[in-house]
């Protein structure tokens, strides 16, 4: 199983000019649910940052489908967003209302090594707009010598149930991006909430977490008003002046060190003028709900211990 999920991590990025434009190529894989994945294909060009192309579910398998994508690149080149907006063609004989369309928003690429990775969490929905899953997608770039040893071999890497494994060679290539899934049903569950903490400057909340993953929803709760914030994970920028509204965002950080830190900086106060941001942080166990209150250039802070 341990071959299986390090096998999600493995996308690959491919950058060739062409005319102006930019054509990408990614190959690689979805975990959902209960250690289910998937192969994923997605090749696209982008113009003035607007993405078009195409992606392809399960491109190994028997229930290999293709669907048109649409979709942005950041200017700077460092977020990615996307989403399946028609199916094309599908191994699968089914009515077209039972395709779950995968989304992402603004995936960020880290490099790493000679790698490029993407990492985060993805959204299913049927076409009526029902949420049909959640879970995780990886990317990684410049791997194409070490995918030659995958590729054309697939059979020679099953194990008694059938399922796909990874090649020993790979799996050691793999091994550095040290990319993790996330559970869905911490996504989707209802999980026992813990009494609303208010955050204010100069705090620092400890919370000893029992989880790998640290995964955390922002949103604001009351009033819209242009509040703007920077997040921080271990003193490294994630998001920049990012406005808080009242759609969540989903972020998600590995934590197998024995501590970290999550920060919040206020940026700017919005027009009520005060700063406040609502987080709820989940685990396997539970949910914890925070409510931030800052000025201008003002922090809090969240540390993490096992």
């Amino acid at each position: 199983m341990r071959f299986l999920l390090l096998f999600l991590s493995i996308l690959q990025i491919l950058n060739i000019s062409a005319q102006g434009d930019s054509s990408y190529f990614y190959l690689g894989s979805l975990s959902y649910g209960d250690d289910n994945i998937v192969s994923y294909k997605l090749q696209f060009t982008v113009k003035r940052g607007v993405l078009k192309g195409f992606s392809t579910y399960d491109f190994y398998g028997k229930n290999s489908t293709k669907f048109r994508v649409e979709g942005m690149l950041s200017k700077n080149g460092k977020r990615l967003s996307f989403k399946e907006v028609k199916k094309i063609s599908s191994n699968l004989v089914v009515d077209d209302s039972s395709f779950c369309f995968v989304t992402v928003n603004e995936l960020r690429l880290k490099k790493i090594m000679n790698h490029k990775i993407v990492n985060g969490v993805f959204i299913g929905e049927f076409p009526n707009g029902n949420q049909c899953a959640t879970g995780t997608i990886s990317l990684a770039s410049n791997i194409e010598k070490e995918l030659k040893l995958f590729e054309g071999k697939i059979t020679n890497y099953k194990d008694s149930t059938g399922r796909t494994i990874l090649p020993e060679k790979l799996d050691s290539v793999v091994k550095k991006f040290n990319s993790k899934r996330i559970d869905s049903l911490i996504l989707t569950s209802n999980l026992p909430l813990t009494k609303l903490k208010i955050l204010k400057k100069g705090i620092n909340e400890i919370i000893i977490w029992p989880s790998n993953i640290i995964y955390i929803q922002i949103w604001d709760g009351s009033t819209e008003d242009g509040d703007m914030i920077n997040i921080y994970f271990n003193e490294e920028l994630i998001e920049k002046n990012l406005e808080i509204k009242k759609e969540q965002k989903i972020f998600a950080f590995p934590f197998e060190q024995d501590s970290a830190t999550f920060k919040i900086e206020a940026v700017d106060n919005g027009s009520l003028g005060i700063n406040t941001v609502n987080l709820l942080l989940k685990n396997n166990t539970n949910a914890r709900p925070y409510i931030t209150k800052l000025r201008q250039d003002q922090t809090v802070e969240i540390t993490f211990k096992k």
